[in-house]
């Protein structure tokens, strides 16, 4: 599956090479994308495969100089689902996630 962005829940299984305002689908439905909040993100492995280990980095998307959102490390440890609940939701004007690809894994966010 490739990458949703216009979607309930957001979801990526591939590293964004541009932020999510800047994705040609987002901006197709929505020339001007606002920031959300993030209630809640899952991490999962696709198809019951197996993860390599590394790191997923979500960063605010400034390409001035981006922000770490999240960093989530990957082993060989890792159980998942990897489910991350926030009880007061994260503002993220922005975000570009990376880490995806070379991990083998996917991730699923709901925002409001």
């Amino acid at each position: 599956m490739a990458n949703a962005l216009t979607q309930q829940p957001l979801f990526l299984d591939t590293d964004q090479t541009v932020a999510y305002k800047s994705e040609p689908t987002v901006l197709a439905v929505n020339p001007n994308p606002l920031g959300f909040f993030v209630e809640n993100i899952i991490v999962n492995v696709p198809g019951g495969g197996s993860a390599t280990p590394g790191t997923l980095v979500i960063t605010d998307g400034d390409p001035s100089g981006a922000i770490n959102l999240l960093k989530l490390d990957i082993t060989s440890n890792t159980v998942f689902p990897v489910q991350i609940t926030f009880t007061s939701p994260l503002q993220w004007r922005n975000f570009k996630i990376i880490g995806l690809t070379a991990t083998g894994t996917s991730i699923q966010i709901w925002t409001r």
